[in-house]
């Protein structure tokens, strides 16, 4: 009897831990299409390149799905027959992030139910979302799910290496490319376009969320001196195309996040060296660029002032030996123990203060200067200081078709949203006169999918009930992980990563490569969490 027992529950160990197992390579498969391949797909030059990536992901996804909810429905009935045999209950043990993920999924189901755009319209409709874009119910819903499956069935971090050659590949392409260099041919290339993933500001949204992932692993990490050069060869390609991508709220996000690197290295003396080196490293990747346009003037295929002044005037020199000088002197300090832990804290804290102090200033001059135009003197003149449809590569215009959507809802709309994606279906039918204007003349024929404000978008389109949830997840998670610094380099990483995506869609948005990236950084960090914890 004690031996049929001890067989029985010897084959069920045995075939909970194959399905398990199933479920893990399936995982890494999912992860390998989406984070290797996906970057590099596509079939159409630019002409279509961004709903070639949603369509990859569509067909990957529910590809893979096939081949996992049958796996997944045999791991269900396999925990039932397990609780039943130890008479245990089964303990469903949920994060904070979970319980957010779960909410915003409901949520995004709910405001698709509520939706009035259900049926196909002009602009898309609230499964799939606006055309172009697909960033409807469909693809929320399963972000959720991928999301979930990842952080339960994920193992390892070897597959995650995979990403540095990736990346290194992605952004020397966008480098090359902002010089007019392309080594693989893309029908319709020109300035607005960048690397494999597509418009600048798509690929600065994928850039700096693997960017700054890979910095945060770097940081904290152990490297041997092989390891050591490859990742400076990464990073010195990395900083070049982030200097010269052309998104503005790239520049926006590497100075916040240098900002929290600070403050985060502060405090431990080999964290503050490596810090220092990759100021360096992004210094000199600035007069690498300022000699390359020195040579080649008129090869640069897109410019503004904030690139100007980063890699085409003398201020890269100057910092790059002041960055160089830090750096020396932290080694040196090291070696003999004797890192001065309280002046660099202070300087981050006072450097922290001035940096909040600069943000009040700023919007308290723009706003004086908006209600009273003229009143701040010379800064009057500069589109910075003044709040119109203009403001920020036409942010202004952008925001206020957000405020708009979620101001004029009823309670049931404010509460669940226009549906999943819809912005465009509700501005276009139910906008005012006055703001219809406003979009026609900074966006011509042009349509506006969403506000150019990831959370506010989110607040338009899923209501209140979904901000809570999606706003709520993301942030848990960054908390969480950015904690775990000296404990685990990948799920720091994972935290940085989140981070950078969330600063720059301030001024983003949602598509395809970005978010379909950020969701599985953010399983992958769940899973790494759960087991390290």
């Amino acid at each position: 009897m004690s031996r049929k027992k001890n067989t029985s529950v010897g084959l069920l160990e045995i075939s909970g831990d194959l399905l398990k197992r199933i479920l893990w390579l399936l995982t890494g498969i999912y992860i390998f299409l989406v984070m290797v391949i996906m970057p590099f797909y596509n079939t159409d030059g630019y002409a279509r390149i961004g709903t070639n990536k949603y369509e990859f992901f569509d067909k990957v996804t529910h590809g893979m799905a096939w081949f996992f909810l049958p796996v997944l429905i045999l791991y269900g009935v396999w925990l039932l027959v397990a609780t039943i045999k130890e008479k245990k209950p089964i303990a469903i043990k949920l994060s904070i992030t979970d319980k957010f993920a779960i909410w915003y999924g409901i949520a995004v189901l709910l405001s698709y139910l509520f939706s009035p755009y259900k049926e196909t319209t002009l602009y898309g409709d609230a499964w799939k979302g606006a055309i172009g874009w697909y960033m409807g119910a469909l693809s929320q819903l399963t972000f959720v799910a991928s999301y979930l499956i990842v952080s339960r069935f994920w193992k390892g971090t070897t597959l995650l290496k995979l990403l540095f050659p990736v990346v290194f590949v992605v952004c020397g392409l966008g480098y090359l490319n902002r010089f007019g260099v392309y080594p693989i041919e893309m029908e319709a290339a020109n300035y607005m376009f960048i690397s494999t993933i597509g418009n600048m500001n798509w690929y600065c949204g994928y850039l700096v969320t693997v960017f700054f992932g890979i910095i945060g692993f770097w940081m904290v990490s152990k490297l041997q001196n092989v390891q050591m050069g490859l990742f400076v060869g990464l990073l010195l390609v990395c900083f070049g195309s982030l200097v010269t991508q052309g998104s503005a709220s790239g520049i926006f996000v590497l100075v916040v996040m240098l900002v929290v690197l600070y403050l985060l290295a502060m405090k431990n003396s080999e964290y503050m060296e490596r810090f220092w080196l990759m100021c360096s490293l992004l210094a000199l990747a600035c007069v690498i660029t300022l000699g390359v346009r020195t040579c080649y003037p008129e090869a640069i295929t897109f410019q503004d002032g904030l690139i100007d002044l980063l890699t085409n005037t003398l201020l890269p020199i100057p910092l790059l030996v002041l960055c160089v000088v830090v750096y020396v002197l932290l080694c040196k300090f090291n070696k003999k123990k004797a890192y001065p832990t309280a002046v660099f804290t202070r300087i981050g804290y006072v450097g922290a203060g001035l940096c909040v102090l600069l943000f009040v200033a700023y919007i308290f001059l723009l706003t004086l200067n908006t209600l009273k135009p003229g009143s701040i003197g010379p800064l009057s003149e500069l589109g910075a200081f003044i709040f119109d449809g203009g403001w920020a590569s036409n942010r202004g215009a952008t925001l206020r078709a957000g405020v708009f959507t979620f101001l004029n809802q009823d309670i049931l709309g404010k509460l669940f949203g226009v549906g999943p994606d819809c912005m465009a279906m509700y501005i276009y039918t139910e906008g005012s006169e006055e703001l219809l204007a406003i979009l026609k003349k900074q966006f011509n024929s042009l349509t506006l999918t969403n506000a150019h404000c990831e959370w506010l978008s989110v607040l338009a389109t899923t209501g209140i009930a979904g901000a809570v949830g999606y706003i709520g997840m993301i942030v848990s998670a960054i908390v969480r992980f950015l904690k775990q610094r000296d404990k685990n380099a990948m799920i720091f990483a994972c935290g940085l990563g989140l981070l950078a995506f969330t600063v720059n869609n301030v001024f983003s948005f949602q598509q395809a490569m970005n978010t379909t990236t950020m969701f599985l950084v953010l399983g992958i960090g769940e899973a790494l969490y759960k087991q390290e914890n």
